[in-house]
């Protein structure tokens, strides 16, 4: 119904086109641009917000079209619904690279670019954000909130399209929400097709019903009619779905609610797609996203409201802490389901190429800059040796007190190099960041590299380093993606004592947590398992060599027994733990997970 797979935007007239580059757009002449947007829609099946850039080929053999069809009617559809761009985000974005394979992914997102394997529809961002409204834009949505008048904060002007695009997809099976502000498209979806699905089986009833009382003649004409193809039936079924939907009155009967052609499509598929599911993902705890008065009296009782009114009819929840999940258990009586935020495995053979190529660019990079210092070519002065190479990368901001990698490099001194892959949405903030890091010899900003690349860039570093602090529920209880990015990378991960990392790195041993969240605390702890780094990482690498499993876990020798007598922490060197360690916590775990919540909720077989 789609063509090939690819994302949709939208153009400044409304209309959504197919996806091409952006050179592409700007190469093509004038004239055929006009002819594309004089001709009119070469697809029937689509609504008419949705164009073609040309008429499709000759039509394909009716074996070839009857195995299609066929092919697309035993997988399961899954759209996924998000307000941000999936491919910028780790756990969405792995979410659907697991789907892919075993669905049809439909991806309904805000400023979508293409994921891979999926049709994409991208919906524009909203005219003003927080950090862009005005003290009037926000004193009326302080006042919307106290007054409990929600409905303009979920059915935004951007946003509304997205109950169009659901319409015109085929009948989805289930819809996966990654952000909460986007769960009433989701329940609203479902209510219509649940009704149309009640409308459709009385109307079947009442049909079979007067049939058995009319003539042959009658009969043998409603068996004519019956054996009309029914891709028409669904193509005027989409052509009419962009209609907007009627509100429900209570004194307003269903039927005429939802018009003959949604009725009709619905009866087509009801038999071999049941009602849709929904999964929501609730990668925080949203009505303490912040903290304070003034936020809390606003969008605070928005978020609120959201997870009380709508948090009930998601079939399923996932959530990224078990602290996280307790406390939707005990503020509104669901069970969310642990699902962490695990990257794609890497194996040792990879990774031991890619620690070798690390550690020659790292041995040109010093020469080159003692030479260039020195101004000579040969018999230049030896530096220091560096003890560790110490890494953080992700998302910098006042409220996490990012500022504390600063402080914590100047203390460890010249003998420890900090480089700093940082995001920031405060423009000012990154520039002071950055411009005191300047200051500082020890310290790097370096770019941020694909999502993708994450995980080889770091294989380079020896510690990857977590400076969240506890000053708010969600900080104190996170699962950050750079804790597993760090593990797949071999590296020794050293954290401050925040409650769920803590437990986790007591449980699989890959780190040191710090006594206390102070950058001294963070600089002593450092200091102290610098001389543990490769027993550290040759427990995690031995995890995905099986050779290495057997000689180095297994070994009960007495130098290894001196080596776990060395440790002072049980986390430096966890046998036991060690044997799966990486497989464990890749995305192919998470794969299993997600097969077998899927076969829960009846999507897969």
């Amino acid at each position: 119904m789609l063509g090939d797979k690819g994302c949709v935007v939208l153009a400044k007239d409304g209309r959504m086109l197919g996806a091409e580059s952006k050179n592409a757009r700007e190469s093509k002449t004038a004239s055929e641009s006009k002819a594309r947007e004089s001709a009119p829609n070469v697809d029937s099946a689509l609504p008419k917000n949705i164009w073609l850039d040309s008429a499709p080929n000759a039509s394909p053999p009716e074996s070839k079209v009857r195995e299609s069809k066929n092919a697309e009617s035993a997988r399961p559809r899954i759209a996924v619904l998000a307000d941000f761009d999936t491919t910028k985000r780790p756990r969405p974005h792995h979410i659907i690279a697991l789907l892919k394979d075993i669905a049809e992914v439909f991806v309904i997102a805000r400023e979508q670019s293409d994921e891979s394997g999926a049709h994409c529809f991208a919906f524009p961002a909203p005219a003003e954000n927080a950090a862009t409204r005005s003290a009037k834009q926000k004193a009326r949505i302080t006042d919307l909130c106290q007054k409990g008048d929600f409905a303009p904060l979920i059915y935004t002007p951007n946003r509304a399209i997205i109950s169009d695009i659901l319409r015109a997809l085929p009948r989805l099976d289930l819809l996966i929400v990654e952000d909460i502000a986007l769960l009433p498209f989701a329940c609203d979806y479902k209510r219509e097709v649940l009704q149309a699905d009640s409308i459709t089986k009385e109307s079947a009833t009442k049909k079979a019903e007067s049939t058995q009382t009319t003539t042959p003649k009658s009969t043998q004409s409603n068996a004519l009619e019956s054996t009309k193809p029914a891709e028409s039936t669904k193509s005027r079924a989409l052509d009419s779905a962009t209609q907007k939907p009627a509100i429900l009155d209570s004194t307003t009967p269903e039927s005429a609610l939802l018009d003959s052609a949604l009725l009709d499509s619905v009866a087509l598929d009801s038999a071999t797609h049941p009602a849709p599911k929904i999964i929501c993902d609730l990668r925080e705890f949203y009505p303490l996203e912040y903290e304070d008065e003034a936020w809390q009296a606003g969008l605070g009782r928005f978020f609120t409201h959201l997870c009380a009114r709508y948090l009930k009819e998601a079939d399923l929840c996932l959530c990224v802490s078990e602290a996280i999940c307790a406390r939707y258990v005990r503020d509104f009586g669901i069970a969310p389901r642990l699902y962490l935020s695990l990257p794609p495995h890497l194996d040792s053979l990879h990774y031991k190429k890619l620690r070798n190529a690390a550690q020659k660019r790292q041995i040109r990079e010093s020469t080159a800059r003692r030479h260039a210092k020195y101004n000579i070519r040969h018999h230049a002065p030896k530096t220091k040796p560096i003890k560790a190479r110490i890494l953080y990368h992700g998302f910098i901001s006042r409220d996490r007190d990012s500022l504390n990698l600063l402080r914590l490099a100047r203390l460890l001194g010249d003998k420890y190099k900090l480089h700093c892959m940082v995001v920031c949405n405060d423009a000012r903030f990154l520039r002071d960041f950055c411009a005191r890091a300047k200051r500082q010899r020890n310290i790097r900003i370096i770019p941020p590299v694909p999502m993708s690349d994450i995980i080889a860039q770091s294989v380079g570093y020896d510690i990857g380093i977590l400076t969240l602090q506890p000053n708010s529920f969600n900080n104190a209880h996170a699962m950050p993606n750079k804790l597993f990015e760090y593990i797949q990378s071999r590296l020794c991960v050293i954290s401050t004592p925040i409650p769920s990392v803590r437990a986790f790195l007591r449980d699989f041993g890959a780190g040191r947590v710090a006594s206390d969240f102070s950058a001294q605390s963070l600089a002593r702890t450092i200091r102290a398992i610098t001389c543990q780094r490769k027993c550290y990482n040759s427990a995690i690498d031995s995890a995905t060599n099986p050779t290495a499993r057997q000689s180095k876990c297994h070994q009960n020798t007495p130098r290894h027994k001196r080596v776990f007598r060395k440790s002072k922490s049980p986390l430096a060197y966890r046998q036991t733990l060690a044997q799966h360690f990486c497989k464990a916590l890749s995305l192919e775990s998470n794969r299993a997970k997600l097969h077998q919540i899927l076969r829960e909720l009846n999507i897969i077989p």
